[in-house]
């Protein structure tokens, strides 16, 4: 393949090994060469555009505003450490769309909604992604309930994790200024606090929680955050390296400085209210 001449490095984007069926025909030959070792691979996966925007706007029922995006709903089920056959719970599931990336990596999935619609649009999607993608063995189910009673609803030392995206807020027009982003953050800190009580209780021994914080813009350039680790620390839980030392082939400047990451901000110029998204392991 030729490259064009404004590219900076010759290197195929993810479309192009896609479009050219470089995967299934393994035909794109990588050649690593270091000071000691070279390595000889092929390329076995890359990201799909194509299929995370078919799960976005492809489904049956879309909420435009507050629902996250598939690409971050599968990062933070990738957190959470899942594994094929684990039982994974959204309590805050919306429509459904970190549901959808948990069954896809074979979880049992159990969604809930305090809002009844948010409860038939979830299963309706659910429905939808088991037959586009033929999940013959699809295990998954949607319940309507309060956070408050999840422990009520789910039982105790039900599920293997938690992956979930709390309210954030009401949707702001502008940017707000400094006061008003920490009466925002006052406000939602009842809910956060007992969601993290709730979970730790239905959550198995080791069990992960990976879960969302408001991170405010402010007009001062100054971000409010909620800073939520304090308070799981006092409820019992560990926080979780999101890099560890063995995802690294040997002692760099970047490992260094990713181990030990417990959070990360996912925002862009458009979002007044940005997620912080934490984990925490039981």
């Amino acid at each position: 393949m030729g490259f064009a001449r404004d590219r900076d490095y010759p290197q195929l984007s993810h479309v192009e090994v896609i479009k050219k069926k470089l995967v299934e025909n393994k035909a794109e030959v990588l050649f690593c060469v270091g000071k000691e070792q070279t390595f000889v691979a092929t390329t076995i996966a890359v990201h799909n555009p194509f299929e995370f925007q078919k799960r976005d706007v492809g489904k049956p029922i879309q909420r435009k505003i507050f629902a996250i995006s598939p690409r971050l709903a599968r990062i933070m089920t990738n957190l959470a450490a899942l594994r094929q056959g684990q039982v994974l719970l959204d309590p805050f599931c919306g429509v459904g769309t970190i549901l959808q990336e948990a069954l896809l990596a074979g979880a049992e999935v159990v969604g809930m909604d305090i809002n009844n619609w948010c409860v038939e649009a979830a299963t309706r999607n659910l429905n939808w992604l088991k037959n586009e993608y033929s999940l013959e063995d699809a295990k998954y189910r949607v319940v309507q309930g309060d956070i408050l009673k999840l422990t009520e609803k789910i039982g105790r030392e039900q599920v293997d994790c938690i992956v979930t995206e709390p309210d954030l807020g009401p949707a702001l027009r502008q940017i707000p200024t400094k006061p008003y982003a920490l009466r925002l953050i006052e406000k939602l800190k009842p809910l956060h606090y007992s969601f993290l009580e709730e979970a730790f209780r239905v959550l198995r021994k080791d069990g992960r929680l990976v879960t969302v914080s408001p991170y405010i813009k402010t007009r001062s350039e100054q971000p409010v955050t909620m800073q939520i680790g304090n308070k799981a620390a006092e409820i019992g839980y560990k926080t979780a390296s999101i890099f560890r030392e063995e995802f690294f082939t040997e002692k760099v400047t970047l490992a260094e400085n990713l181990i030990g990451i417990t959070s990360f901000v996912d925002t862009d110029e458009r979002h007044k209210i940005g997620r912080e998204v934490h984990v925490f392991q039981k």
